[in-house]
C-alpha cells in the first residue's frame, strides 16, 4: 500500500502525513529515540463496517 492509498483510506491528506512524519523524525533525532510509544485504541462500529484505529500523538 502506498502512502497516498493509506491516507485516502484513513481520510488524511498526504501533506498531513508527511508533516507528522517530519515532526516525529525530528523528535526522534533530538531525543535519541528510535521508537515512539503509541497508545492504541481500536473501535468497532456497530454497522459492522471495517474497524478504525485512532492514534493520538502527544
Amino acid at each position: 500500500m502506498t502512502i497516498a492509498e493509506f491516507c485516502e483510506l484513513e481520510g488524511y491528506s498526504t501533506a498531513s502525513f508527511y508533516q507528522w512524519r517530519r515532526k516525529l523524525r525530528e523528535i526522534s533525532r533530538v531525543e535519541g529515540r528510535t521508537f515512539m510509544p503509541v497508545d492504541h485504541a481500536c473501535t468497532v462500529v456497530a454497522s459492522r463496517s471495517q474497524p478504525s484505529t485512532e492514534i493520538a500523538l502527544s
